[in-house]
């Protein structure tokens, strides 16, 4: 009977243990539908004691290059910043849009900022967005739609959006 007691107890502090481990951080992201129309969405990265998984929220179907994007910013953090931290760290991506498909590596930037923001513990401004491809180097490479996404980012508030190198001068 003892023994149940202190089980239970071990299985609680578990519990609450991973609980306050665990950490979160928020960041909007900008897209452009196949209509040309800039959308919104907020992006989500939770954190929490692991063994450096990526995983990835189904609010909407999150497409295999948005994928690709969650993986590559994780590799970066792992190879260049926080090596030890990312081995010990489980990482659950959740783009939350209205869209029913969430596909392309436009976010990859924003997703190694995040992961970036969480692992060194310190928090982003909500006045900040960024957009840009991200490869396993940590180069930021070039999107589309880069004045939609920004005019996006500007009504909601963002007062500086971050892009790629050359992408000011598209026509």
């Amino acid at each position: 009977m003892q023994f149940k007691k202190y089980l239970v107890l071990l299985i609680a502090l578990l519990f609450i243990a991973q609980t306050v481990l665990a950490q979160e951080a928020s960041l909007g992201v900008y897209a452009v539908d196949t209509q040309g129309n800039a959308v919104t969405a907020e992006m989500v990265l939770t954190t929490q004691p692991g063994s450096g998984k990526v995983f990835f929220g189904i609010n909407s179907l999150v497409g295999t290059t948005t994928q690709d994007a969650e993986r590559k910013a994780i590799e970066v953090m792992q190879k260049n910043y926080f090596p030890d931290k990312v081995s010990k760290t489980d990482f659950l991506f959740e783009i939350n849009s209205q869209a029913s498909l969430v596909e392309g590596p436009s976010a990859g930037s924003a997703m190694a900022l995040l992961a970036y923001s969480v692992l060194s513990e310190k928090p982003l401004s909500k006045e900040i967005g960024t957009t840009g491809t991200i490869n396993s180097e940590g180069q930021i490479g070039p999107v589309g739609g880069v004045f939609e996404k920004a005019g996006a980012a500007s009504k909601s508030g963002i007062k500086a959006f971050f892009i790629p190198k050359g992408e000011a001068e598209q026509i």
